[in-house]
């Protein structure tokens, strides 16, 4: 089986044993997926997995310091699909509310685990059949200079400068406008990363994306945070702070 087919798998596991017995059914059952990281630890997980870019995240629920639960809601990441592996059915319905693809108890079935890979490369095969009108759109986006802003029931293009900053909201995306306007869209603050990379945005925070433009000022007080042109103030992350400081020095 070629690299095209081939599905990129993390799995995240306290237990080094889970860890290989997930890995020996894997490999005996879903020939077509390649483990490319393991992680006994959560917290290194989620600083590493947006670098990894898997297709398929498999995750424990009950860890300690971050529950999969909380990893899946901190990565924000919906391209990468999740599929929780407990010892515990009561996470099911947390489970389900976070989209999961998959919910397998423990001890993983053989039969289960090959429906659930089935599953992530029928959605696979339903996103690369998207690709071709996403980039269309994306080719007029950049030729009006414009930011598409997709919603549940539309797509709306707005200018960059209208933009103050994006806050995550899960997997959707507010937007603040100027005028005290608001947009709520259908996909990720990451996604938005990405596309407004090159006209002055800067991700502070998980949790926000400001359009530098719209920077009033940077405080250095209680641990550093920015004020916008509306008034808002928006806290600078620990670990974003050197790469801001930079960027607003240079």
């Amino acid at each position: 089986m070629n690299d095209i087919q081939k599905i990129k798998a993390v799995i995240v596991d306290d237990e080094l044993n889970c860890i290989e017995i997930l890995q020996y059914t894997l490999a005996q059952y879903c020939p077509e997926v390649e483990v490319i990281r393991t992680f006994q630890h959560p917290k290194q997980a989620l600083d590493e997995i947006p670098q990894l870019q898997p297709d398929v995240l498999f995750t424990d629920i009950d860890m300690p310091h971050i529950n999969g639960l909380e990893l899946v809601q901190q990565l924000q990441q919906p391209k990468i699909k999740t599929i929780f592996v407990t010892a515990f059915n009561e996470y099911a319905l947390k489970a389900i509310k976070l989209s999961a693809a998959d919910y397998l108890l423990k001890p993983v079935d053989g039969d289960d685990l090959r429906q659930a890979i089935q599953k992530i490369s029928q959605l696979k095969q339903e996103e690369n059949g998207t690709l071709l009108s996403m980039l269309n759109i994306l080719n007029s986006q950049k030729n009006i200079g414009k930011l598409a802003i997709h919603s549940e029931q539309s797509i709306q293009f707005i200018d960059y400068s209208t933009i103050i900053y994006c806050k995550s909201e899960g997997p959707y995306t507010e937007f603040y406008l100027t005028g005290k306007k608001t947009l709520l869209a259908s996909r990720s603050l990451g996604e938005y990363e990405d596309l407004t990379s090159e006209h002055g945005f800067f991700r502070i925070h998980h949790s926000y994306l400001i359009n530098l433009h719209h920077l009033d000022k940077f405080v250095k007080k209680d641990g550093g945070y920015v004020v916008m042109s509306d008034g808002t103030t928006l806290t600078v992350a620990r670990r974003k702070k050197d790469d801001f400081l930079n960027k607003i020095s240079g």
